[in-house]
């Protein structure tokens, strides 16, 4: 880890931020299903692939994490927590659009 070891609750929100990306990722595929709807991510673009989506949020999951390891202790609650709250919040944005949360 950074200046300080890695804790059992570090690896507790990597998880919880880990299962948020995966409903943004769910939700955000059944975007195809809505001829009306885009993605809002400028990084995907506005009708990315399942491929596309996939990767994306893999290497958001992994780069978060990579982040995470690297931060002192009192610093990467933070960033965990912050993190959780904005993939949250897109699921919750997902889903108030329709979009369906399905695995």
């Amino acid at each position: 880890a950074g200046q300080d070891d890695w804790t059992v609750e570090d690896t507790a929100f990597e998880a919880y931020y880990g299962v948020t990306v995966l409903a943004d990722l769910a939700t955000s595929l059944d975007i195809k299903n809505h001829g009306n709807l885009i993605e809002s991510n400028h990084a995907l673009g506005q009708h990315p692939t399942d491929y596309e989506l996939e990767r994306y949020m893999t290497e958001m999951f992994v780069t978060h994490a990579l982040i995470a390891n690297l931060l002192p202790e009192h610093m990467r609650g933070v960033w965990q927590g912050f993190g959780i709250a904005y993939e949250a919040n897109a699921v919750q944005s997902n889903l108030k659009l329709g979009l369906l949360l399905k695995f």
